[in-house]
């Protein structure tokens, strides 16, 4: 018969596997997302970034008469 090695692992091995395992997992759960965007996030626009300092109003629009 083939002898267990269950038995044989202790308490750090097991926590040890069990870390490993969740590593594992997350990576290609992180690899996934990265290789398949949401589609919202692919397809929409990114909003300029405003500078400190600047107005809220579009220098294309014109600015009422003073």
């Amino acid at each position: 018969m083939v002898p267990s090695f269950c038995g044989a692992t202790g308490l750090a091995g097991w926590l040890i596997m069990l870390l490993v395992w969740v590593v594992l997992i997350a990576a290609v759960v992180w690899g996934i997302t990265r290789l398949f965007p949401d589609r919202n996030e692919a397809t929409a626009p990114a909003q300029p970034r405003q500078r400190q300092g600047e107005d809220d109003v579009s220098p294309l629009v014109e600015s009422p008469p003073r």
